[in-house]
Parts: C-alpha cells; structure tokens; sequence
C-alpha cells in the first residue's frame, strides 16, 4: 500500500511540473522590452533600448541599440523554461545595457515574474527587466 501511495504522488509531482512548464511555454512567447528602473546601476552609458522576441519554437531575436547606431547589435539564441526555479534558460543572450559583469558568456538562468504579461528579470536586486508588450 505505501508503494502505491509514493509512486501515486511522484506521479502527481512529475504531472504537475510538466503542467507548470507547458504553461509558461504558453504565455512566455511574445516581444518584450527591456526596461531599467531610475537610478539603476548599468555600466552601458550609450545605451538606448532593447527587444527580445521570443518564438514558440524555443529560438529568440534580440536587438540592443545605441546612442550611435553603428554599434547596435543582434542575437538570435535558443531559450527554455527551467520548471527547478520557475525560470527561463537562454543560450546566446547579449547583455545589451551592461547589467553583468563583463566576463559574460550569453548564457544565461533568468527568475521570471508573472503570468499573463511576465516580467524576465536581469537582476532581482534591481529594477531591470524584460517587460512584455502588447503587439
């Protein structure tokens, strides 16, 4: 009877973990817009503003742009709900306003917040992140 009862309630762990993921895997795809709080710390002075778009495919594009057009940039990467930590994985992501520190390798484990419009956040101690945007 103990064997039937602990199998029952890894079943139900196992259902209700992939039940998390398929619904962010749902609700995540979509544009969003980095946002930075005032009087947070970023190292890129020039910086203007960015886009990461995240496709149902699991890829993503990303822009950063500059004061100096010349220098803005892209990405495109792969990215995937992490059900550990209620997070998103991301491999390829560029750190357009200077957030980290600069041995970055463009990967990246980043807390998500929120469910119908989420929030990806570069930092919990600070007030930047991903907000999405209505298209």
């Amino acid at each position: 009877m103990l064997r039937k009862v602990i199998v029952l309630l890894v079943t139900l762990m196992v259902a209700c973990r992939s039940e998390t993921t398929v619904t962010l895997n749902e609700h995540l795809p979509g544009k969003y817009e980095l946002f930075i709080g005032s009087n947070q710390s970023y190292s890129r002075r020039d910086f203007v503003t960015s886009t990461l778009l995240l496709k149902q495919d699991g890829t993503f594009e990303q822009s950063c742009g500059y004061q100096n057009a010349s220098l803005d940039s892209r990405s495109i990467g792969k990215w995937e709900v992490n059900s550990n930590y209620k997070g998103i994985q991301f491999e390829g992501l560029l750190d357009c306003a200077g957030v980290w520190s600069q041995n970055w390798t463009g990967n990246a484990n980043l807390i998500l917040e929120g469910s119908s419009k989420p929030q990806i956040l570069l930092d919990p101690d600070r007030n930047i992140f991903y907000k999405k945007i209505d298209e």
